[in-house]
Parts: structure tokens; sequence; C-alpha cells
């Protein structure tokens, strides 16, 4: 009898590579995941493009979960990322891509070079590594790539999308062919010839946090483009909504207000570089999440017939306010207080719209209370890192968090209460200054989203 269907395994156990100088291709690939997911999740405020906002955060998680992949594989080759050192022309490609002026040129930067060159890399050492006693790295690659394509496909289109006219085409290609030499100096080093080594992670900081140092964010507020018309502060309730007006009201702010909270914590990332990796895994995971939750309220105002900058917003929602705050009390202010006291309005959201048979929603705040309940053990279990697990000082940045909340609010009403006045009257919206500060006392710790 002839066996001509079986399948049958052809591979040959040699390759090229012995274990540390895969490892050390590995920890290259690591450093540079997890550097642009980073760069990609502090760019999202300044980025005036939503659904390029949007598709970024998801990436940013993407891209944590690449460098948390190949972190476990560089432990199973005998050389756990902490330890290894690379290229420093890996920095060099990094920070050449941080100096990238607009949207158009930081897509550039990601989509045309840095990620091209992960996904034909990888491929390169798939083909060169030992299929046989090397298969858990080349199944790991293999994994790997279908998402960098995809997000690579993703980029192109925005970047044609953008490049509208001969300038910013030729603009374009300049910035990468500036970017393909910091990659010929990347493939060059590890390749084996002569270069600077650098600690492929930063020293974790020591101490944790060193409190009263002045803090100044390096990006006040997120922007955002032209369908928005922008308030000073929060947006106040209207006066007694008809039910309908009610619930276009809510979707459109917590479209804002979630991506907002997915733009905060892009900066954290990117502010915060020696935070240790696995902090930098839950911000990504969580910037992941409120962007979905912007998503779902967004496609929910589109279904009931809405539309964004149907209504003015202040741009980010709280992103300014918490941006203000260093980062025990930002950690502070975000899960402790204000997303703990959220998860009990939007309970009250899912049985609301259950009763009235508004399925759509109550599914909404179902599975957003889900992720919300778990973004608030992220903040509490970093919070009390900082803190070295003193309770007391936990206890002591949470009420501080609150008294600066308060102080922000309060300047705020005041330099805010004219024009927000006028830019709701444009939208048929009016209110007194006593029902609008009454408002925005009520809502600080009862946001509507984030």
């Amino acid at each position: 009898m002839t066996a001509t269907l079986a399948l049958r395994d052809r591979r040959r156990l040699p390759g090229e590579l012995l274990v540390k100088s895969n490892a050390q291709a590995l920890a290259a690939f690591r450093y540079l995941e997890r550097e642009t997911f980073r760069l990609l999740g502090g760019w999202m405020a300044i980025t005036p493009e939503w659904e390029v906002k949007l598709t970024t955060g998801k990436h940013v998680w993407e891209g944590a979960q690449h460098a948390e992949r190949l972190g476990r594989r560089l432990v199973e080759l005998r050389a756990p990322a902490r330890g290894t050192r690379v290229p420093a022309a890996l920095r060099d490609l990094v920070d050449a891509a941080d100096r990238s002026t607009d949207t158009l040129e930081r897509l550039v930067a990601v989509y045309r070079v840095i990620k091209p060159y992960l996904a034909t890399a990888y491929a390169e050492l798939a083909s060169r590594t030992s299929a046989v006693a090397d298969a858990p790295t080349v199944d790991l690659l293999a994994d790997l790539a279908p998402h960098l394509e995809r997000q690579i496909r993703w980029g192109e289109s925005w970047i044609r999308e953008l490049a509208t006219d001969a300038d910013r085409r030729e603009r374009a290609m300049r910035r990468q062919m500036e970017l393909e030499r910091h990659v010929g100096a990347v493939r060059e080093a590890l390749a084996g010839g002569p270069t600077e080594l650098i600690d492929a992670d930063p020293p974790p900081p020591s101490p944790r946090w060193v409190e009263g140092r002045p803090y100044e964010p390096q990006v006040k507020n997120a922007v955002r483009d032209e369908r928005f018309v922008p308030l000073m502060n929060v947006r106040p309730e209207e006066p007694n909504p008809d039910p309908e007006r009610e619930l276009f009201s809510r979707m459109h702010r917590m479209s804002q207000s979630e991506l907002g909270a997915a733009e905060l914590l892009g900066r954290v990332m990117y502010e915060h570089p020696n935070m240790p990796f696995e902090f930098h895994y839950d911000m990504a995971r969580q910037t992941w999440d409120e962007v979905r939750h912007c998503e779902v309220a967004w496609k929910r105002l589109e279904d009931l017939g809405g539309h964004l900058g149907m209504l003015p917003e202040r741009p980010g929602g709280n992103f300014e306010r918490r941006m203000s705050m260093d980062l025990p009390h930002l950690l502070a202010i975000l899960g402790p207080v204000e997303e703990a006291a959220g998860n009990v309005r939007f309970k009250e959201y899912i049985q609301e719209g259950l009763a009235k048979g508004d399925f759509e929603t109550a599914l909404l705040y179902d599975y957003v209370l889900a992720d919300e309940t778990t973004h608030v053990r992220f903040q509490s279990r970093w919070l009390a890192w900082l803190a070295n697990h003193d309770a007391a000082t936990q206890r002591r940045w949470i009420e501080e968090a609150k008294a600066l909340s308060n102080a922000w609010n309060e300047r705020m009403r005041a330099a805010a209460d004219e024009h927000d006045r006028a830019v709701l009257a444009r939208f048929d919206i009016h209110l007194d200054s006593e029902t609008m500060a009454a408002q925005a006392q009520a809502m600080e710790f009862r946001p509507l989203a984030d």
C-alpha cells in the first residue's frame, strides 16, 4: 500500500543560529515593539484625526502583546529581557521617529519604516533559525507577522489619505528615507558590526516615587479635528431633556470622554518610560479598552441617528484635569475614585436599558462595566506599587487627588463659565451659572463614562 496523502514532517534540523544569537535578535525586536507601542500611545493625544486615534489605540495593545510574547521567549532562551543589551542604533531609530512633526510623518515613521522592518526581520529570522530545535520562535514569529501586515496596510491607507498633494507626498518620502538610514544602522549592528550597546529595559525607578517634585504635563489637553466645537469645561447636562435627546447627549459625551481616557493612558506610558514593563502592559490593555468604549458609544450614537459634533464637548473630556496631576495622584483619581464611582452609574444604566427594552444600550454598558472593574484593579495595583504597598500613603494620595481635582474644577469653572454658556447657547442649551456649577460639582465623582 502506498501512502501518498498523509502529511509528513519534511523539516530539517539545521539552522544558522545558536541560542545566544537568536536571543540577541529577539531582544532587539522586543525593544522596538515596546518603544513603538509607547510612541503610538503618546501620540494619540496630539493626533487630530479621530479615526487614526482609534486604530492606533488598538495597535498599542497589539504591540504590547508582541513585546510580552517576545519577552517570554527570551526567558526560555536563557536571556531574560531585563538582562539583555541591544544596539544603541535601535534607540536612535525610535528617537528619530519621535521627532516627527505631524500625523503624516508619524504614520510614515511607524507604518512605512519600523513595522515593515519588523515584518521583514521576523520572516528572515524564521527562515534562518532551526525549524525543529527552535520551533517555538518560528511559531511565535508566524503568529506576529499577520498583525504587522494588517497594521501596515491600514497605515498605508491613511498615509495616502493624508498625502493629498505633491508637496506632502515628497515630505513623506523624505521622512521615510531619513528613517531608513537609521534602519540600515540597526541592520548593520545586528549583523555583528561594531556598535554601542544599551540596556534593553530602562532601570526601574528607585525609590519608586519621590514626592514633592514639580510636575508639568508635556501635553495639557488632547486635540480634536474640525468636527468638534470645544468647550472649556466638561459639558453640563441639558435641563429636562426628553429621553431620546438625553441618550444622544450621553452617547456623544461618552465617545469623547472614553477616547480622552485612552489618550490619557497613552501619555502616561509615554511620559513614564522607567515604569516596569508590566505597568505599560496593563496601561496598553486599558488604552484599547477605552478606545472600544469610545467606539461602542459612537456606533450607538450613529444607530440612533446622531453624529459626532452634534453637541459641543471639552476635548478629551477629563483629560486636562487628570493630566495636571503627577503619576500617583493621577492613578488615584482615575481608578479608586472616579472609575469606581462610575461603575455604580453603569449598573443603573444597564437596568434602565433593560426595563425600557433598549437591549443595545444595556449591552453596551454591560461590557463597559466588565472592563471598568478590571481598570480599577489596574490603577489600584500600580498605586500600591508606587507606595511600596503602604496603605497610609495610598489613602493620603487618594485624598490629595480629590483636593487637587476639586481645586482644578474651581479654577476652570471661574474661567469657563461665560465662554461655555455662549457655546452651549449655539446648540440651544441654556444654563445659568449656578446650575452649571451645581452640575459640574455633581458630576465630579460620578462621571458618566471613562
